[in-house]
């Protein structure tokens, strides 16, 4: 509730400052990371090597009001987003098991920024960001801990084995307990504005540590960890209403010529091929997809589509997985000439995987930090089934050579409990 009011005054505040003039807007906004980096560390508790674990990913996503003040030549936004981020984690490793830790946290962040603008639609910005991190859900790690002591007991012989596991539990606890609640950042980045429509590509670096120590049986052992990640974001200026969402009077004209210019056909169909960011040239997805335009900027649209995931990541172990997708969204063309369309599309998606994981007791070797050799082990129970419904956001470009042949480039992101990810491709379809 409290989150929910600090964002309503945002908006507010927009509001209320876009009655002084037009140089003031604000709306809603979309942000998904795409890649991500974290700083390299190496450290030794006890029997185990700890070192970081970087995916390439900066999996996640998050949502946020924002209010700008235009000049000519200038801007300066205020914003404040919510979102859920799975942020580095730590490897550790010893000759007897290895596990890794990531955090997965809950934050919400104010952001200051300013920028120039070298044309009127293009911007150049940077700020500073200020995060209250929580963790995304509380897993019961003392349960598990007491466990494996008591195993030790009931099976004295098996202490040699069930010792480590002890040791990389209360590891594995110590990170998830050991988070900064708050960090800060500095960003810079490009934008673009279509209309109403911002696009913004950002580089976020962290300032201040998002884990710093570790308080591992008693003795706290430094690990500075720090991060830096990619990510686009997708937003909409919906203050002054007249300006952006309401057809001002002057330019009725104009509307009814582009009318007139532009045939409409209600029903597209086409298909999209993309890559997505959990391993570029590994992932892939193809779909089919038919629009029904219930108005010339608006329609429903169906999906139906494929993906494959080859997910290996340094540190840990690798998975494959096939998904197959049914969607649902509603889509808007903010841009919308009879050569040149941008989309937007949201909704829900529904997600049926299958796959295999690799076993209980694959592990991986290091020496001085570095991935020397794994082992993999895949039994009956590797295979993995899920399901789960989901959203979808989706950005697209699409160049008309004719009236019925749309062809273009597309942006997404998805979040569902199945399957996650940022996925960029192609599309083509036929309009009738």
């Amino acid at each position: 509730m409290r989150h929910a009011l600090r964002l309503g005054i945002l908006l507010g505040l927009g509001t209320s400052l876009s009655s002084y003039g037009q140089q003031w807007t604000g709306g809603l906004k979309g942000i998904a990371p795409i890649s991500l980096e974290v700083s390299r560390f190496y450290q030794q508790i006890d029997e185990f090597e700890v070192v970081e674990s970087n995916s390439g990913d900066a999996r996640g996503q998050g949502w946020g009001l924002f209010a700008r003040y235009d000049r000519p030549r200038w801007y300066s936004q205020v914003e404040a987003n919510r979102g859920r981020y799975y942020m580095p984690g730590l490897y550790f490793s010893s000759d007897r098991t290895s596990s890794g830790a990531e955090l997965t946290l809950k934050r919400q962040d104010i952001r200051l920024i300013g920028g120039y603008k070298p044309l009127p639609w293009l911007r150049i910005n940077a700020g500073v960001v200020g995060n209250w991190n929580r963790r995304a859900y509380s897993y019961n790690n003392q349960a598990h801990i007491q466990y494996l002591e008591d195993q030790i007991r009931t099976y004295p012989a098996q202490r040699e084995y069930y010792e480590p596991q002890v040791k990389l539990a209360r590891m594995t606890q110590a990170v998830r307990d050991g988070f900064k609640r708050f960090n800060t950042e500095a960003q810079g980045g490009l934008g673009v504005d279509i209309g109403g429509l911002t696009l913004d590509l950002t580089y976020t670096r962290s300032l201040s540590p998002i884990l710093d120590q570790l308080a591992v049986g008693g003795q706290s052992y430094r690990v500075r960890q720090q991060y830096g990640f990619w990510s686009l974001s997708a937003g909409y200026r919906l203050f002054p209403l007249k300006t952006f969402l309401l057809q001002p009077r002057k330019n009725k004209r104009t509307y009814e010529r582009i009318k007139q210019s532009i045939p409409y056909y209600r029903n597209e169909v086409g298909a999209g091929l993309g890559v997505t960011s959990d391993d570029f040239g590994g992932s892939w997805l193809y779909e089919n997809r038919y629009t029904r335009y219930i108005h010339r900027r608006i329609g429903l649209t169906a999906v139906v589509g494929l993906v494959r995931s080859f997910e290996d990541y340094s540190g840990f172990l690798p998975e494959i997985k096939t998904g197959f997708q049914v969607a649902a969204q509603g889509r808007f063309l903010p841009l919308y000439t009879r050569r040149h369309q941008l989309g937007l599309a949201v909704g829900p998606v529904y997600t049926m995987t299958s796959g295999i994981s690799p076993a209980y007791g694959s592990g991986t070797y290091t020496s001085d930090g570095q991935v020397i050799g794994k082992t993999i082990t895949v039994r009956p129970d590797s295979r993995r089934k899920n399901q789960s419904l989901g959203s979808q956001l989706q950005v697209d470009y699409q160049f008309m050579p004719t009236d019925r042949i749309p062809v273009g480039v597309w942006f997404r992101h998805q979040q569902n409990r199945a399957l996650t990810y940022v996925a960029m491709g192609f599309q083509m379809g036929y309009r009738f």
